[in-house]
């Protein structure tokens, strides 16, 4: 059910739906969401409203959350926040700059600053001139904060655990390759529209 125009095979959204070409998959508009015309059970699968893509990361990102936000020990630093916990966990053992965090992390380098700042009055991170360039700065962490980011990486490895033992050790690298492979997927379209 093919419900917008199309032209020599481009449909309205720019995307490949010629069905001439009968050993190719085809896409399909269904709803808002483009599926494969496949085998019939995998598309009753994709037509499964509680498969869709968007919702599942909404649902697992809300129970993780949960369980970062209600688990999740600090250990003696109270007033650390949970939400710096990317910007925290990229800061290696060598340091970084703002810029870097920034870049790799796909924020402004206003908001990294600010994650910085609280990072810095919590003394878990410190900060010194760039050798180089002194409008920059480079970012370390404290004894404290390598203290901190030990804990809960072991925290968040037990969790990891249980992920793999209830997947299968295979099946859980396989779904975090994926995860890994979309992620770069989506940064690559984005530096694209970027550029």
């Amino acid at each position: 059910m093919i419900t917008r125009t199309h032209r020599n095979g481009v449909c309205a959204q720019g995307y490949y739906c010629n069905s001439n070409y009968n050993n190719l998959p085809v896409w399909q508009l269904w709803g808002n969401n483009y599926i494969f015309n496949h085998k019939v059970d995998e598309m009753e699968k994709l037509k499964d409203d509680s498969r869709i893509m968007c919702k599942m990361l909404y649902v697992l990102k809300k129970l993780s959350d949960d369980w970062l936000f209600g688990k999740l020990c600090h250990s003696n630093c109270e007033k650390f926040n949970n939400a710096h916990l990317p910007l925290f966990f990229s800061i290696g053992e060598e340091g970084t700059s703002n810029s870097k965090l920034a870049n790799k992390l796909n924020v402004s380098k206003q908001a990294a600053s600010k994650v910085i700042k609280e990072l810095e009055d919590n003394k878990l991170v410190y900060t010194e001139k760039c050798p180089t360039d002194a409008r920059s700065a480079n970012i370390f962490l404290t004894e404290d904060g390598k203290a901190l980011k030990e804990h809960i990486k072991n925290q968040v490895m037990d969790i990891e655990q249980q992920y793999a033992k209830l997947l299968g050790a295979k099946n859980y690298n396989i779904a975090m390759d994926a995860m890994e492979k979309l992620i770069n997927f989506h940064e690559e379209k984005l530096q694209g529209h970027l550029n």
